[in-house]
Order: structure tokens, then sequence, then C-alpha cells
């Protein structure tokens, strides 16, 4: 059995986008980098459905992990109205 491993730059690129999304959070609101975070589970489940076999990195089969993605993209656009939403104390 042949398990292809994405390459390098996959993994320097999702790191690049996470750390825009916190640069997001401090700039400008939580909100906008909830909302980068989904875009680009979103973008995942693409290039999860539609790549080659070892291009993108895989958890379970190709459709568990788009249909995972997908949900958690919808959850969190779902949830990035309160995220700046002040403290009640």
């Amino acid at each position: 059995m042949n398990i292809r491993m994405p390459c390098f730059a996959y993994y320097v690129v999702v790191a690049v986008w996470v750390v825009a999304c916190i640069g997001a959070a401090f700039l400008w609101s939580a909100r906008y980098a909830v909302y980068g975070l989904a875009a680009g589970m979103v973008v995942g489940a693409v290039a999860r459905a539609l790549a080659p076999e070892g291009a993108v990195a895989r958890i379970r089969s190709r459709w568990l992990d788009v249909a995972t993605l997908l949900a958690f993209a919808f959850v969190l656009t779902f949830l990035a109205r309160f995220a700046s939403t002040p403290p009640v104390l």
C-alpha cells in the first residue's frame, strides 16, 4: 500500500492562511477572521473533492472529509455573527 503525502507547500499555504486569519482578528474584527477560516475550509473541501489522491491531506474517505469540512464551515459562518459580541458581566 503506497500512501502519498501532500507537498510541503500545501502545509505552508495552510499555515500562512491561518496566520492571516489571526492577523485579521487583530486588525479588523474577529468576525472577519472567522469568515476567513470558514472560507479556508470551503476551499479545502473543494480541493479535497477535486484534487488527485495525495495532493491534499486526508483523514478518512474523500467524501467524509469534504462533508466534515463543509459542515464546520457552515457552523463557523453561523457562529461568526456572535464573534464581535461584547462580553456581558
